[in-house]
C-alpha cells in the first residue's frame, strides 16, 4: 500500500475546507523497544474517501520519536480509525524549536518496505485543507 502524496489529483484543494474529525493525543507501545510513546494526532477529513493525518512530536513523549516509528504508526492509526493508506496523505510536524526553528512538515509516502518522505510547507498544507494550522 502507498500513501497518497500531495500530487495525486484526488488530493487537489477542495471547494469547502477540510473537516477535522480528530484531534487528540495518540498513544501507543513501540514493537522495537516495548516503551510507550505518544504524538498529537490530527485527521483532517476532504471529503468521505480522503483524508491528511497530521501527526505532531510533543515534548511528553517519552519513547521513540514519531519519524523512528512512522510505519508502525501509520497503520496503528489506519487500523484504529479504519483508514485506507492509499486514500491518506500523512504529514508529520514538528513544532519550532524541534528539528529547526519554525516548524517542519514533512509528508511521508509509504511503500512496501521503504519510507521516504518531503518537505512540505504550512502554506501549502493550509492551502490544500483549506484550513489555518495552529
Amino acid at each position: 500500500h502507498s500513501v497518497v502524496s500531495s500530487g495525486d489529483k484526488a488530493l487537489a484543494p477542495f471547494e469547502s475546507p477540510a473537516t477535522l474529525s480528530i484531534d487528540t493525543e495518540f498513544i501507543w507501545t513501540s514493537s522495537k523497544t516495548e516503551a510507550e510513546c505518544c504524538c498529537r494526532l490530527r485527521i483532517y477529513k476532504l471529503n468521505f474517501d480522503y483524508a491528511v493525518t497530521i501527526v505532531s512530536e510533543v515534548l511528553e513523549n517519552p519513547g521513540r520519536s514519531i519519524t523512528e516509528e512512522a510505519e508502525t504508526l501509520i497503520h496503528l492509526v489506519c487500523d484504529r480509525f479504519r483508514l485506507t493508506t492509499n486514500k491518506l496523505m500523512w504529514i508529520e510536524h514538528y513544532p519550532a524549536g524541534y528539528l529547526k526553528d519554525d516548524a517542519t512538515y514533512d509528508e511521508v509516502m509509504l511503500t512496501p518496505g521503504k519510507l521516504s518522505c518531503r518537505r512540505i510547507s504550512q502554506q501549502k498544507l493550509e492551502e490544500l485543507l483549506r484550513v489555518k494550522l495552529e
